[in-house]
């Protein structure tokens, strides 16, 4: 059987999603614009974060330890409450994930992420609480890295085609009374109606545990797809190009590139690597240029930075997103009392250990990570 030429095939579309299309535009013109308002004067809402998450908390085992009903200012959190890294929170949420409540966050935490880092601890792996209050704000800041690209190129058209994702499996491994799973697979299983509509794959595809398996699956189902963008980690964009070529290329299509296969992908919503040495291979699979937004993202709270600009490799910090965020500069990040500083006073071309404050429990949690900010407000 031999399909027409590519440019004359038939892609199947989201339906309604022309109706969609202006009104989603307008809410992420909306959104930019007070995001930005956020980033440059970041302190006042960083604090509310602050405060919030430790009024929340008050009442738990760990809030009374810490007299979080004491606390009225950032320095008052600060002189109260330690660094910890996850070796000091285990024996908590070990027994938060056992069925215990009001540990760290007020009730029973729902859901844990595996985190594919290591702890070199008892549990190997680190499984981090994932509250119902922390998805609400990982789905907010999912739409703030669709909002920067759109806002970036007014393409009021997005919402006619399919988002793509190059995921783990939407499955969650029940343990008792709590499920683990990926923090990205946790979300998928909470994917708003909205959003599910628009979204490749779908189950049981979605569910295929074998990832590279589940890569050529997808190439070979969505070639008549409407995709108009992708999103997982970036050295998988290149892989899943090369798996619907040939893909393509077995029903006898005529397509020397992913152009050819799916002509409105404009999009690349990435994260996970540094995306520079990957871009030359992505852009001539594509047959031309395409538009990456960078993320960067971790199970401790969702997505912290994205993509504010095209051509410049630094990410915008969001700053009203449900994290809060102190520092330390690298050297003194191993220290029993390093020096600790939020947001609002990090300087530019500094190198600092990340640590956050989530409404999942995690008390200046530092998680490992190491970043330099290229400039300061914005961030």
């Amino acid at each position: 059987m031999r399909y027409p030429p590519m440019r004359q095939r038939e892609l199947y579309g989201v339906p309604g999603g022309a109706i969609t299309g202006p009104a989603l535009w307008a809410a992420a013109k909306a959104r930019v614009m007070s995001w930005e308002r956020h980033a440059r004067d970041p302190k006042q809402t960083q604090v509310d974060t602050l405060l919030d998450h430790v009024k929340t908390a008050a009442n738990t085992e760990y809030g009374l330890a810490h007299g979080f009903g004491a606390i009225k200012r950032y320095e008052d959190f600060r002189d109260r409450v330690p660094v910890r890294t996850y070796a000091d929170f285990e024996p908590y949420l070990e027994r938060m994930r056992k069925g215990a409540a009001n540990v760290l966050w007020p009730g029973l935490i729902p859901f844990y992420g595996q985190s594919s880092g290591t702890s070199n601890t008892a549990a190997k792996n680190k499984f981090l609480p994932i509250s119902k209050a922390q998805i609400g704000w990982q789905q907010k800041a999912g739409f703030d890295v669709l909002a920067r690209y759109l806002t970036m190129t007014g393409d009021t058209d997005f919402s006619r085609g399919f988002t793509m994702g190059l995921l783990p499996p939407g499955t969650i491994k029940r343990e008792g009374p709590v499920g683990v799973a990926s923090n990205p697979g946790i979300m998928l299983t909470h994917m708003p109606m909205a959003s599910r509509l628009s979204f490749l794959p779908k189950p049981p595809i979605r569910d295929i545990e074998d990832y590279d398996h589940k890569l050529t699956v997808m190439a070979e189902s969505y070639l008549d797809h409407d995709v108009r963008a992708l999103t997982g980690t970036t050295c998988w964009f290149t892989i899943l190009f090369d798996r619907a070529l040939a893909a393509a290329k077995k029903k006898g299509m005529r397509a020397e590139t992913i152009a050819d296969i799916w002509p409105n992908l404009g999009a690349l919503f990435g994260g996970g690597v540094h995306a520079e040495p990957y871009m030359k291979l992505i852009n001539a699979r594509m047959g031309r240029k395409i538009t990456l937004i960078d993320n960067y993202n971790a199970t401790e709270g969702g997505i912290y930075a994205a993509s504010d600009r095209q051509g410049e490799d630094g990410m915008m910090m969001i700053p009203d997103r449900g994290v809060f965020f102190e520092f330390i500069r690298r050297g003194e990040h191993d220290q029993p009392e390093p020096k600790r500083v939020p947001l609002w006073e990090v300087e530019a071309n500094a190198e600092y250990s990340v640590v956050v404050t989530t409404c999942s429990g995690l008390f200046a949690y530092q998680i490992g990570d190491f970043v330099r900010f290229t400039s300061v407000f914005p961030h």
